[in-house]
């Protein structure tokens, strides 16, 4: 039986109104955001969530407005623009929406947690019309869903946060049919009060786990996010662990490259201006979760979310920010990865007057990039943001003529560069020719290549030395290098 394919531009955020402005992030230097489109939505807003609902290729928009049923259905056009908003009423005030094919019929299906004991499963099609096809009541408030096989048949299953109102909450696990039915569910015991989860393979072993965030509303218990461990043959093990540090919001991708998830975590921290903070928790060697660092600048984040937003094979981490109440009009703050777990500064993406709340970041012009969508409060409004960012390609350091070898040919390539006779050839890779990588084009560079080729012992040119990345952050760039594919 083939497994099920969890689409990968799914997105989903949760909005909480912002207490302040940030004003200390700089404007992020070598790419920025373009305004593209902009959808009459209402006053308020509550989770955005992103897919290609009518299957046309192009990323889509679901909207839930509080304090209302419908959900607001957002088609995009594949430019950053959106059609007017379609309403969807799904009989009650929804939550949080995932997505998959539960029914096996190749459409998209809509799996919608609500605020109040339902779950609602609405069956796709290929006009991205949805409809009602079955109502379950998982004896919960606040049911928070997440889609994936934790229990390796084949089909589709789904875990919502059961928020009792009287007695222990847990998280709930219905086991799918294939046929948009689901089985006897199963309680998973995870922390005091869960509010948020997520199906994905968090150790790299290929079985899918479950992480599990969740808030603590008495004085013996503590908050706390864990995880649970899948098994080959199906179903999760006991919650391990991640931290203690916990209050509401985290986001999961592997930012150091070993192969295993990493956490960006919320944490509250009492008595203070800003009310919370956001904490990286790297993966450890021992198969644990490190303490966590802080990340510095921010002050009230809310729902981080991971992605390589300046195209240099790094994931970033961005989020909204609440504030220090400095007068500022933009909230999106972006924080560029080194691909080891480290992060820089914050910069600010998004030039304009903006009061963004919640973001998402699918592809919304199909040109490999993250782009940015959010509700803006002045006017209320769905705005969409392009990211301007070239994708950069991978080069050879010193081969500055693209003929796959240094040789004595790139040294006069950048001379004949420097130095035009006639009309100078752009240079479609000026990394490549920025021979010792200090971001300038210019003699020392054809020196460099000289000296790599003829010195005595020879120097050795800073990487890479085979087809790679820039391993620094560059203010140049390599727009093609043919030899590298």
């Amino acid at each position: 039986m083939s497994m099920p394919i969890i689409r990968v531009l799914f997105c989903v955020v949760l909005f909480l109104p912002a207490m302040g402005t940030v004003g200390r992030a700089q404007p992020c230097v070598g790419f920025q955001l373009a305004q593209s489109g902009q959808a009459t939505v209402g006053s308020n807003f509550g989770s955005l969530s992103c897919d290609d609902y009518n299957q046309d290729g192009f990323a889509d928009v679901l909207l839930t407005v509080p304090l209302t049923q419908p959900l607001q259905l957002i088609y995009g056009d594949g430019a950053g623009s959106f059609t007017v908003p379609v309403p969807f009423d799904p009989g009650y005030m929804p939550l949080n929406v995932d997505t998959g094919d539960f029914n096996g019929d190749g459409f998209l299906d809509l799996l919608i947690g609500t605020t109040g004991s339902n779950v609602v499963l609405a069956t796709g099609s290929s006009s991205g019309v949805f409809t009602v096809a079955l109502d379950l009541n998982v004896g919960s408030q606040r049911s928070y869903v997440s889609v994936g096989d934790l229990t390796a048949d084949g089909n589709l299953d789904f875990v919502v946060t059961r928020q009792a109102l009287t007695g222990p909450s847990h998280v709930r696990l219905y086991p799918g049919d294939g046929a948009g039915g689901f089985a006897n569910p199963l309680d998973i015991v995870s922390g005091e009060v869960p509010d948020q989860v997520e199906i994905a393979d968090f150790d790299g072993n290929g079985t899918l786990d479950l992480a599990v965030g969740s808030v603590s509303l008495s004085a013996t218990a503590q908050p706390s996010l864990n995880i649970h461990y899948g098994a080959l043959s199906g179903g999760v093990g006991p919650a391990t662990l991640v931290t203690n540090a916990y209050s509401g919001g985290f986001s999961s991708a592997d930012v150091n490259g070993d192969g295993v998830r990493d956490f960006a975590v919320i944490q509250f921290i009492p008595i203070t201006v800003c009310g919370q903070a956001l904490t990286i928790h790297l993966s450890t060697a021992t198969g644990g979760y490190s303490a966590g660092t802080p990340i510095t600048a921010v002050c009230g984040p809310y729902w981080p979310r991971f992605a390589d937003f300046d195209a240099d094979g790094n994931l970033d981490l961005a989020y909204t920010d609440g504030g220090d109440f400095v007068a500022s009009a933009n909230w999106l703050l972006i924080h560029l990865g080194d691909g080891a777990g480290n992060f820089a500064a914050p910069c600010n993406p998004a030039t304009g007057s903006w009061s963004l709340g919640r973001f998402a970041t699918p592809d919304l012009n199909n040109d490999q990039r993250p782009d940015f969508v959010a509700p803006n409060f002045g006017p209320n409004g769905l705005v969409a943001f392009l990211n301007t960012n070239p994708i950069l390609s991978d080069f050879v350091r010193g081969d500055c003529n693209d003929d796959g070898a240094v040789n004595l040919a790139d040294a006069v390539r950048g001379l004949n560069h420097l130095f035009p006779i006639g009309t100078p050839t752009p240079l479609s890779c000026e990394s490549a020719c920025d021979a010792n990588d200090d971001d300038v084009l210019n003699l020392a560079d054809p020196v460099a290549v000289l000296n790599a080729l003829f010195s005595s012992p020879p120097t050795v040119l800073p990487g890479p030395s085979v087809c790679g990345a820039d391993p620094t952050p560059a203010l140049i760039d390599c727009a093609t290098f043919v030899n590298c594919p």
